[in-house]
């Protein structure tokens, strides 16, 4: 197994805050004893974000940028990000800084006992119907379809090149790359942590963003075999710029 480790990071819209996140990475980075990559998939955003990204690659000789020919939503940059990817530990996680980068470390020991390790939320609850969906999402998940996913898990994880084979091996080709972990039943660890608050911009993950990805699980691993909606990722990525 290669000892690269990857940082997947999908960005759509996030331009005020990837200075602070790329200042924050970086040194959590360093302090590990393998080098690393970090992959920045830029959803079509509309604020700069991707022109931004490139103009801070002067500064950081590992960042990789991939830009999408349109807006494909979370989980499909987060599926093009891992397919670019060339370490043997992958790291997702989103770019807002709710994600503390200086968990990486414990998500990566955790690797040592299973190949996929999530991120549970132990320090606060969502709000809201940010909190509501969430609830239903997970409670809808269990009762409707086959996929036994943990509370309080968002995209925030990290899996081996090995894991990251076997879910697809042993999963049809549909869903997220996380639902194909499920659908796979690899085993995984979780790892408490505490979610930080956005240091700036605002959320572009809505309500109904939330909403259709629970829709697009439970639609694509229903229960009941005819009920089923099969969702396979769909891409395109029109720029790719290495260091």
């Amino acid at each position: 197994m290669s000892s690269l480790i990857s940082v997947v990071i999908p960005v759509y819209n996030d331009a005020p805050v990837l200075p602070f996140l790329l200042e924050r990475l970086a040194p959590v980075l360093f302090s590990l004893d393998a080098d690393s990559e970090i992959i920045c998939v830029d959803d079509a955003s509309t604020d700069g974000s991707f022109e931004l990204l490139h103009s801070l690659q002067k500064g950081h000789p590992d960042l990789h940028l991939l830009r999408l020919a349109a807006n494909a939503g979370q989980s499909n940059a987060i599926t093009a990000g891992i397919e670019y990817a060339h370490g043997g530990r992958i790291v997702v996680m989103d770019s807002d800084l709710e994600d503390p980068p200086e968990a990486i470390p414990s998500l990566l020991a955790a690797l040592d006992s299973a190949p996929l390790a999530l991120a549970q939320d132990s320090g606060r609850w969502e709000r809201g119907w940010r909190g509501v969906n969430s609830m239903l999402f997970c409670l809808l998940s269990r009762i409707l379809t086959s996929l036994a996913s943990p509370a309080n898990v968002g995209v925030f994880r990290a899996f081996t090149r090995a894991g990251l084979d076997a879910a697809m091996a042993n999963s049809k080709p549909e869903g997220t790359t996380l639902s194909r972990f499920y659908a796979a039943k690899i085993p995984y660890a979780l790892v408490p942590i505490a979610r930080g608050h956005r240091v700036a911009g605002t959320s572009s993950y809505t309500f109904f963003k939330r909403f259709h990805l629970a829709c697009t699980r439970i639609c694509t691993y229903h229960r009941i075999p005819f009920l089923r909606t099969p969702h396979r990722p769909h891409y395109t990525i029109a720029k790719v710029i290495t260091p």
